[in-house]
This record gives structure tokens, sequence and C-alpha cells, in this order.
């Protein structure tokens, strides 16, 4: 179980089933606890860890409509073990994200990384 697992997660938050969620999110948690223990070698970087399990579980819960516990997971997350500058750029996207639904736009506009997309409504696809 790798990164798929969080973006089951993810995918069945989406659909509102939130213990398979819940489920999901926890064992790519465990997963990636269990592999950080014992990293790979070869100089591949790890695909799952702990700090991208946190970054999900900020949108995971957004997608529940747990508003409280996506920002307890953005706030426990630390940007800085995030790989990449898009994954850091992601968890601030999501946390602005959260903090725009939870009533506090001015807290959501503070966020550094996050994109302006992140405030423009989102619009179905066209159909041709």
């Amino acid at each position: 179980m790798f990164p798929e697992a969080v973006t089951a997660a993810y995918t069945a938050a989406q659909a509102h089933r939130a213990a398979l969620a819940r489920d999901f999110a926890a064992r790519a948690e465990q997963t990636a606890t269990r592999l950080a223990r014992h990293p790979h070698t070869a100089g591949r970087p790890q695909e799952l860890t702990v700090g991208q399990c946190a970054r999900y579980r900020i949108g995971i819960h957004r997608h529940l409509g747990d508003l409280d516990t996506a920002l307890a997971a953005a706030r426990r997350l630390q940007s800085e073990t995030l790989p990449t500058a898009e994954r850091r750029a992601r968890g601030a996207t999501d946390t602005a994200r959260t903090l725009f639904d939870a009533g506090d736009a001015a807290a959501a506009f503070a966020q550094p990384s996050a994109p302006r997309s992140v405030f423009e409504p989102k619009l179905p696809p066209s159909l041709p």
C-alpha cells in the first residue's frame, strides 16, 4: 500500500464515505510510519511519507465536512517535511480552502504559497 492508499482515502472522502476514507487514511499512515523505520537505501525517494499522509488528512476531513479536524491536521502539518515545492503548495492550498470554508477569509488569503485560484468558484466542465 503506497500512495494509492491516500488517494483512495481522498476519493472516498469526496464520495462522502467517511468510514472508508478514515480507514484508508489510517492504513496509509501506518504504512508510512513502518516505512520510515526501515527506509529504502537504494537512493530512491520514499513514495509514501508521514508528512504526505498529514497533508492528505486536511483535504480528506474538509471533504467530509469536518473542518475542525481538517484545521487540526493543518496545524500539525510540517511543510518542510514534504519533498517538493508542489506538495508544499498543495498543503497551503488545502489549508487555505479549509480556512475559507470555515469563514476565516483573512487567514485563508494569508496562506503562503496558496494560489489565488483557491478562492475562485469551481465551474463544472463545459459540455460540447
